[in-house]
């Protein structure tokens, strides 16, 4: 089964994003596209399914296991993400969470954040993220090694 990224124009800049994974689990983020000095962010966060994609998915009955995608967002937060686009894909390039930590470790960056027992949640203001993600926008080992790549349908 294919995984499904349905992005749903709300609009120029805002988009539902309904994402069902290899499972059939179906959750959905509301996604915000920011241009930052020469490059685009997607924004996510947890969103509302439209009703006709409720009870198609959401937790898998009996497990308990999530969407893979809602996974990712434990807490209620805000995922920041690189995006490229181009005429017949979606390049989506996530934080690599290592590189932030050793910035953070050897004290190379003063962000706002708090530890949790699986790393740190980023906790500063909107506009010092945008800096930051805009800052280490062109460095590769800021981002994992494999993007997530979209083909248009």
């Amino acid at each position: 089964r294919p995984e499904i990224w349905k992005f749903i124009a709300q609009d120029d800049k805002q988009y539902l994003l309904v994402h069902t994974d290899k499972e059939g689990k179906t959750a959905a983020f509301d996604i915000h596209v920011v241009k930052l000095g020469d490059n685009l962010f997607m924004d996510f966060y947890p969103g509302d399914l439209p009703e006709q994609d409720k009870g198609i998915g959401g937790v898998l009955e009996g497990t308990g296991k999530l969407n893979d995608l809602q996974e990712l967002q434990f807490f209620p937060v805000h995922i920041f993400a690189k995006l490229e686009v181009s005429q017949k894909e979606l390049k989506i390039s996530m934080f690599e969470p290592d590189f932030l930590k050793k910035l953070m470790e050897r004290q190379q960056i003063r962000i706002k954040h708090e530890k949790t027992n699986d790393g740190f949640i980023l906790t500063a203001s909107p506009e010092e993220l945008q800096k930051f993600a805009e800052k280490y926008a062109h460095v590769k080992e800021a981002f994992l090694d494999e993007p997530i790549v979209l083909s248009k349908k």
